[in-house]
């Protein structure tokens, strides 16, 4: 948290669109960066889980975890950056950011897709006779009655 003290009267920080764009365009390149790096990590890794699949089989579970680790790593720079992504694209067109509207257009469609996946994953482990499927089928329903709450909360903004 930064607190600042000026005249009365002084035009607060970041209340034109030009710097507030400048804002987020600093963070987004940011997390490009970090998305980047990390996608390249994770083609190297791929690529050493194929050899240590093939030649050297000790390593395969540490490339694996490092893999793993390196995934969550990604996702948790990529989804920033498409955040604020849209966000600079929505100032540019309106002139003004709708935080909240552009909250429940991204929540909506990622919980939608998240349960999906989960409702499919569920399926195919019922077929296998896995009952903790069970658990994943109530995730994904979960996740899709949420979204649907975040697609109305979209919709009523609009």
């Amino acid at each position: 948290m930064h607190i600042f003290s000026a005249q009365a009267g002084s035009k607060p920080i970041y209340s034109d669109c030009e710097s507030e764009i400048d804002k987020y365009t600093s963070i987004r390149n940011q997390t490009r960066k970090g998305t980047l790096y990390s996608l390249i990590i994770a083609i190297a890794l791929m690529g050493l889980l194929v050899v240590s699949i093939i030649a050297i089989r000790p390593i395969f579970l540490i490339i694996l975890g490092l893999l793993i680790i390196d995934i969550f790593m990604f996702v948790f720079n990529f989804i920033p950056y498409l955040a604020y992504n849209s966000r600079i694209k929505q100032i540019k067109k309106d002139g003004k950011c709708k935080g909240e509207t552009i909250n429940n257009k991204i929540l909506w469609k990622i919980n939608a897709f998240t349960g999906i996946g989960f409702l499919v994953l569920g399926v195919l482990y019922l077929i296998e006779k896995k009952y903790f499927a069970v658990c994943f089928i109530i995730l994904g329903a979960s996740n899709i009655v949420s979204s649907l709450g975040y697609y109305k909360k979209y919709k009523k903004s609009l």
